[in-house]
């Protein structure tokens, strides 16, 4: 699959980026989602952020797959899921 970059708007904790491509004017019906996460309202303070990260991860609904990691700042970390099919749900 080939790779496109999009800009976004600056995150915060708990909101979304929802992206539909369209492809010679076929629409994939592929959905993208950045969540930022934000590490400091983990219930686990004595947790290593990775171990924070992947339980909010798991914790994910399981009708989106992780597809990337971004780059964290001091608090927040941008994850990217992409819809499955629904044959995979």
């Amino acid at each position: 699959m080939k790779e496109i970059c999009v800009n976004i708007p600056e995150l915060e904790a708990e909101q979304t980026v929802e992206v539909e491509i369209r492809v010679k004017g076929k629409n994939q019906q592929l959905m993208y989602r950045v969540e930022a996460f934000d590490l400091s309202k983990i219930d686990d303070p004595d947790a290593s952020r990775v171990d924070q990260l992947r339980i909010l991860i798991q914790s994910y609904d399981p009708a989106w797959e992780l597809v990337q990691i971004g780059l964290p700042d001091a608090q927040m970390i941008p994850v990217m899921f992409r819809q499955k099919a629904a044959a995979e749900s």
